[in-house]
């Protein structure tokens, strides 16, 4: 039998909605009951780890808002739409933004069918939402909503296939997760055998006799830092003296025996260094009271922030300073070929600034660094500040209880690096350029699958509630049948109750 002579019937979707208002603590008693709020109804389960609780006695006061477990959640302010199933033993209150649907009747309705409609509502229903700063629906927004019935034992087959299907779906899913878990191994397998000199083997056997010391490579790096300290007097002075004084290279100790014993073995022309040595120059944002909004003007200098690093978007942020505040901040200053860090909350995240960045100034949430490029290749530098090595680093030494901070300057440069040649550096360049390249290919293509199996299960859905999934069986009852009985119970139902209007509920305080 064709769809379009199949008896399917649209009908208002039952639901009841409670709204109260009460006084929150947290919890102090185990008697005490959680109070499911809008921010627990986190992807399709009710969270309780952040539940505020009340005294057992608005539990028997608020007995029309008890949720138990199997009831169906729905947002109604905020995350409209959201529906959630609640899975927990302990019994619970709705708050005023919180919305339970539940079948009036006792008709057959599979619940696992109508778990599918609902999980499909939440584009219909912010279509419907009102308000200015917070949207809102209501109960009647809910109950518009056309549901396609179809009668019940075609309900249990839309269901049994859906759940097939699914289950397909989620195996080739878990495969794709598999595979971009193990190529992030491959990334930072290859980046550890970079870092160590593994890489590049092959190459110093062909360039062997060529190569410096370890220990040649280290006094050349001291002299350059050097040679790079007297350039900056000579320009400080040069200026006029007005800004600063260059300060010296400081003298960091040496990394000790038991240091190095903790450490892999490196080939021959590479060393173990500390990160401060390399002429590295690392500047954090000024505190206090250096920046603040009233200073801003419409344009001038810009003033990075910690979005810029995080999202490598120079375009971010519309805040900036006049030339007078620029010049008292010079010490602050980026430039194009500078470096940026993130340095609060999410921390270690580096940028390089394009050619096209703008002039400005770093703010209280970022890093500024600036290398030494006859010591250091900058994509050699990124990359390794970008490896797990250096990242687990910049956690380990992190500061802050609210907030995570950035490791201090200090700390910083105490952590071990492993230093070659800037040759060997641009040889390393190029080799992880070519394999890295690989990787990022991998996994979009595993990000666009993902998207497409995300995409596959929307459709699967919209076959399933449109009668196009599984095959029609004449012998089936019709559904007109089964919603006429539907009708009657709930005319019943409002005969014994009383009116059903939903009104919303006094805030009762505590």
């Amino acid at each position: 039998m064709s769809l379009s002579t199949y008896q399917y019937t649209t009908s208002r979707f039952t639901c009841q909605a409670h709204n109260v208002y009460i006084r929150k603590k947290k919890r102090q008693t185990e008697s005490d009951v959680p109070v499911i709020r809008q921010s627990q109804l986190k992807r399709s389960i009710v969270d309780l780890s952040e539940a505020v609780y009340l005294d057992r006695t608005f539990y028997e006061q608020f007995s029309e808002f008890r949720i138990f477990k199997g009831d169906i959640i729905i947002g109604m302010s905020g995350a409209i739409g959201k529906v959630c199933s609640y899975t927990h033993s302990t019994p619970s209150l709705q708050n005023q933004r919180t919305g339970k649907i539940e079948q009036l009747t006792a008709e057959k309705i599979d619940a696992k069918f109508l778990g599918l409609f609902l999980s499909t509502i939440e584009r219909s229903l912010m279509e419907k939402a009102k308000g200015m700063g917070v949207q809102n629906i209501s109960a009647k927004d809910i109950y518009s909503l056309p549901l396609s019935l179809p009668p019940f034992n075609e309900q249990c087959r839309i269901v049994a296939k859906v759940e097939e299907l699914f289950s397909e779906l989620d195996k080739g899913i878990e495969n794709l997760k598999t595979a971009c878990t193990q190529l992030n191994t491959y990334r930072q397998a290859v980046l550890k055998q970079a870092f160590e000199g593994k890489l590049t083997e092959q190459w110093r056997e062909e360039n062997k006799g060529k190569l410096k010391t370890s220990e040649q490579l280290l006094a050349d790096i001291k002299k350059e830092r050097e040679t790079r300290y007297q350039q900056q007097l000579r320009e400080w002075k040069a200026d006029g003296t007005k800004h600063s004084k260059p300060k010296a290279p400081k003298s960091l100790p040496l990394l000790t025996i038991e240091d190095l014993a903790l450490m892999p073995e490196l080939p021959e022309g590479w060393s173990w260094t500390r990160f401060g040595l390399l002429d590295i120059e690392l500047k954090r944002g000024p505190f206090g009271s250096s920046i603040t909004k009233s200073m801003f003007v419409p344009s001038g200098f810009k003033v990075y922030e910690q979005g810029n690093a995080i999202y490598r978007d120079i375009s971010r942020g519309s805040y900036f300073i006049n030339g007078d505040k620029y010049e008292e901040l010079t010490a602050f200053s980026v430039l194009p070929g500078d470096f940026i860090v993130s340095c609060a909350g999410t921390v270690g995240r580096i940028f390089e600034l394009p050619e096209n960045a703008m002039p400005g100034v770093i703010n209280q949430a970022l890093m500024r660094i600036r290398i030494n490029n006859t010591i250091l290749t900058k994509r050699f530098f990124e990359t390794f500040f970008k490896s797990v090595f250096f990242q687990r680093k910049i956690l380990t030494d992190a500061k802050g209880t609210a907030m995570v901070n950035l490791a201090g300057i200090k700390e910083l440069n105490m952590v071990p690096v492993a230093i070659c040649s800037i040759w060997e550096q641009k040889v390393i360049d190029e080799l992880l350029e070519a394999r890295l390249a690989e990787v990022d290919q991998y996994e979009r293509t595993i990000a666009a699958s993902l998207q497409r199996t995300e995409a596959l299960r929307q459709s699967i859905l919209r076959k399933a509630l449109s009668g196009h999934l599984v095959a029609q069986d004449p012998n089936d009852e019709p559904a007109s049948v089964l919603l006429e009985r539907i009708k009657v119970q709930k005319r019943q139902v409002k005969k014994s109750n009383g009116p059903t209007r939903l009104t919303r509920k006094k805030r009762t305080s505590a």
